[in-house]
């Protein structure tokens, strides 16, 4: 049976698809009416550059992590961080496994979590 694979380019295209469908803008303009392009672009989705995964069978893989500055619905909640975010990506075809969201520890402002992509059969 073959796997399903992805590009890097497709998981960040369908990323940006989904912040547009979830209607991000809105939901951080109606919690922040002061919110600027900057604030706005912070609140966004996007991914690092990708690293090589560690091997698993056939195929390559790469992890990437997802980011972003805004953990309130839709993406999640304070209790649960990024997990509506985490689910819908886990489900994306090409993606192999997601992992914990963290946040980073220098100004508790960015939200991310590392996602496997499968890349070739």
């Amino acid at each position: 049976m073959k796997k399903v694979v992805t590009t890097v380019d497709e998981f960040r295209r369908a990323l940006v698809r989904l912040g547009e469908a979830w209607r991000v803008v809105e939901y951080v303009t109606a919690e922040v009416p002061e919110a600027d392009d900057w604030a706005l672009g912070l609140a966004s989705l996007d991914a690092t550059d990708p690293e090589p995964a560690a091997r698993r069978g056939r195929g390559e893989r790469v992890t990437v992590s997802v980011f972003t500055a805004w953990n309130l619905p839709p993406f999640g909640t304070e209790e649960a961080p990024l997990a509506a975010l985490r689910r819908e990506v886990a489900g994306w075809p090409g993606v192999e496994e997601v992992g914990a969201a963290v946040v980073d520890t220098q100004l508790h402002a960015i939200w991310s979590f590392d996602v496997v992509l499968r890349l070739s059969q």
